[in-house]
């Protein structure tokens, strides 16, 4: 189940209609960093609720992106999640 595919707004994220009820790792989270770039990857649990009622489930495996900005603080510009449960 990805969120668009089942007729799920993204807008719902805005507004809050949509909620991570669920967002765990199930697998260590794998971590490579050199100077001010940062990547995890990691297989993620999720379930999904909207407007409080449970809607659906995800397994998703992540490849985020860090870069450290002038300030020093932690930004992730790129996030990919690929949905493994078939549907």
């Amino acid at each position: 189940m990805t969120l668009q595919r089942h007729g799920i707004p993204l807008s719902g994220l805005l507004d809050g209609s949509v909620d991570y009820a669920r967002f765990e790792a199930v697998t260590p989270i794998e971590v490579r960093h050199a100077g001010g770039l940062g990547v995890l990857r990691y297989r993620s649990s999720i379930d999904v609720s909207i407007e409080g009622e449970p809607v659906g489930h995800l397994e998703c495996w992540h490849l985020d992106v860090y870069t450290r900005g002038d300030d020093g603080r932690w930004r992730c510009p790129w996030s990919q999640a690929t949905d493994t449960v078939q549907d």
